[in-house]
């Protein structure tokens, strides 16, 4: 899919917002547990808020930067399996836009079971989860 249809470009552009809402706030209570963590000496938390903070910002820029119709089923996508769209939200995408979205979330699974890279995949679908 190489561009998404105008209602549900337009319907992306409500809840982006409020999905980089959902992103950053739960970035920064992952960073304030990285703070309050005494177990760890002030550089070791100072290196882990580091890391912790370019890897979510990555992850920000492949959800949120490049705000074009273009690339919207991908930052739909990613929104998606990062749970931070709601049901009701994903839902008001179009049938075609929502089953696109599902059909490549399952394909990148099934490629994940062969091979764990770390590539856009990953990033598709989540962190991979213990059973």
């Amino acid at each position: 899919m190489q561009s998404v249809p105008e209602s549900d470009w337009k319907v992306f552009t409500k809840v982006s917002p409020v999905a980089m809402k959902r992103f950053c706030e739960r970035v920064l209570d992952e960073a304030r547990n990285v703070l309050a963590d005494a177990s760890k000496s002030s550089h070791e938390r100072y290196l882990a808020l580091y890391q912790l903070m370019g890897r979510r910002d990555k992850e920000l820029a492949k959800a949120f930067d490049d705000y074009r119709r273009s690339t919207a089923f991908w930052q739909i996508a990613i929104m998606y399996n990062q749970r931070l769209l709601t049901d009701e939200e994903f839902m008001q995408f179009s049938p075609e836009t929502r089953n696109s979205i599902l059909a490549t979330r399952e394909n990148s699974i099934r490629q994940r079971r062969h091979a764990e890279d770390g590539s856009l995949a990953s990033l598709i679908i989540g962190p991979k989860q213990n059973s």
